[in-house]
């Protein structure tokens, strides 16, 4: 006996070892643990009956006894006295909203010909920062960003500006005093 998903039910079924002929017997399981982090299996555990008549499985939160050769269920009661405690919740005061943050993920990092400088989109916005550190700068107010690269010559930065009610268009940056100059930004 096995379990195995047919289309999105999870479905026990029985192979006979010599023919290699397989068949469902019971299809009311929960779903299987396919598309998570399956641990202890991927559908809890399930054993024959000693007369090798019937198979005890887990579904709807119930146990049940599945007749092999009437391909049919029959719940089998139980209960439980359970004695036990509750701990108090761990709770961690969180800022919804704060002004200033770590940014933990960086889009399109592209490091300058010469190696002293990085650009990148953080929070839909281009960046420039030192490679050998420091706080970086901000280099643009448009907030629709992607793909950007240096131009050969070292003085110019392109980008493609991304925006879903207009066309992408083709920006540049440039300067010759990357730190200190104001951008001039130019649109094709």
């Amino acid at each position: 006996a096995f379990v195995r998903r047919v289309r999105l039910n999870s479905v026990l079924f029985l192979r006979n070892l010599q023919t290699g002929e397989e068949w469902p017997i019971y299809d009311k399981l929960n779903r299987d643990a396919q598309e998570t982090w399956a641990i202890f299996g991927l559908y809890p555990g399930f054993a024959w009956t000693p007369d090798n008549k019937n198979i005890v499985i887990w579904a709807k939160g119930k146990i049940w006894k599945v007749d092999v050769e009437k391909k049919s269920a029959t719940e089998i009661p139980f209960k439980v006295n359970v004695k036990g405690s509750q701990t108090e919740p761990v709770r961690v005061k969180q800022a919804v909203a704060p002004d200033k943050f770590d940014v933990k993920m960086l889009r399109w990092v592209t490091t300058s010909p010469d190696g002293k400088w990085v650009v990148y989109n953080a929070l839909g916005h281009l960046y420039l920062k030192p490679v050998s550190g420091g706080e970086p700068k901000r280099l643009t107010n448009d907030d629709h960003f992607g793909f950007i690269e240096w131009s050969f010559s070292f003085f110019q930065l392109r980008f493609i500006t991304i925006q879903m009610d207009h066309y992408r268009l083709i920006s540049f940056l440039d300067s010759i005093d990357w730190w200190n100059t104001q951008w001039i930004a130019k649109q094709f």
